[in-house]
């Protein structure tokens, strides 16, 4: 019988670096205990530790990975193309798996898979399956299998101030490298302009102001508080027949500790790609050498690991295998 064994964080890393399997290609798991994945589950999504992600950063779960599965859905056409033309620029890795019993990585330069971090009560857990004309994140994989992992920062808030204020001069605060048309603040009239514009001190054309009086970022990637930490515009309202009115809008911008772009990570350097929601993702699976140059990129695939499983060496692609399963954490065999 099987004994479900209490994990602790101590007994969480692995005694050896073999890939485990047990022979059959459906419902299995590399360890004997922790069979809902509940423990593995609270380690993959915890941003503090780094035995599976860089400090900061987890395994994303179900609801993110379908974040990107919509922008993948969202380029359209081949789904495995368009997940390598993504801002993920995801390869068509393949997975570690056994068919039959014969262990084998499959459906290189064909399939991609990417797990998250949300089990199934059933024995599995869920990834993103990707094949030229599939596109699943409820795809239920036995947590044995060795597929992709890209990891996502933490979400973290920075609230931008948005006050609404009168034609006369006025104050709006924003923090740098926000995103493009992210809103600065409104710009409250009387009379009903038929236009408002901007129409001194925009440098590098930084921000716009639409008819409605919202002022917003266009270029994201000049608003930056070493470069300029304060902002005066000229905002001028115009009507036909009337005498234009004007006012002096001043933008602070806020210092933020900004996240590196580069850093190093178990001896593999990793930048970080924004997606369109904002969130903060490694720009390129664990392991990997390089950011994927095509679908079938050998450099770019990175390793397999198994479900809830740290980097402990089983993730190597050439790592050897046992047919025995683990009966805690840190397995023996």
């Amino acid at each position: 019988a099987t004994i479900e064994i209490f994990y602790t964080a101590s007994n969480y890393a692995n005694s050896h670096n073999k890939f485990i399997h047990s022979g059959s290609d459906q419902d299995s798991d590399w360890i004997g205990g922790d069979s809902d994945g509940n423990y593995r589950k609270t380690l993959w999504g915890d941003a503090s530790r780094t035995d599976i992600c860089p400090a900061d950063f987890r395994v994303p779960n179900d609801a993110e990975i379908g974040e990107f599965r919509e922008e993948i859905r969202a380029i359209g056409g081949n789904f495995v193309d368009a997940a390598f033309n993504s801002f993920l620029k995801f390869p068509a890795a393949g997975q570690r798996r056994a068919p039959g019993g014969a262990l084998q990585i499959k459906a290189v330069g064909n399939n991609g898979a990417l797990w998250s971090g949300t089990q199934n009560s059933d024995g599995d857990s869920q990834a993103l399956w990707i094949r030229s004309g599939q596109l699943n994140t409820n795809s239920n994989r036995a947590r044995f299998e060795g597929l992709s992992v890209r990891c996502i920062q933490d979400a973290i808030t920075n609230p931008v101030p948005v006050t609404p204020l009168t034609i006369a001069d006025a104050t709006f605060s924003i923090n740098e490298n926000n995103a493009a048309n992210a809103e600065v603040g409104i710009v409250a009239t009387t009379g009903t302009p038929t236009a408002l514009s901007i129409t001194a001190g925009n440098t590098n054309s930084i921000f716009a102001i639409s008819t409605a009086g919202v002022i917003s970022v266009t270029n994201a990637n000049a608003l930056d508080y070493e470069t300029a930490a304060l902002y005066t515009l000229t905002v001028t309202a115009t009507k036909a027949g009337t005498p234009n009115a004007t006012a002096q809008i001043t933008i602070n911008i806020n210092d933020v500790n900004e996240t590196p772009t580069s850093f190093s990570f178990n001896g593999v350097t990793y930048d970080i790609v924004i997606s369109a929601t904002g969130r903060t993702w490694l720009d390129r699976n664990l392991g990997a050498n390089q950011v994927a140059t095509a679908i079938g990129d050998a450099a770019s695939f990175g390793d397999f690991y198994q479900w809830g499983r740290p980097a402990d060496g089983h993730q190597l692609r050439t790592t050897s295998t046992t047919d025995t399963l683990a009966d805690s954490i840190t397995p023996t065999n």
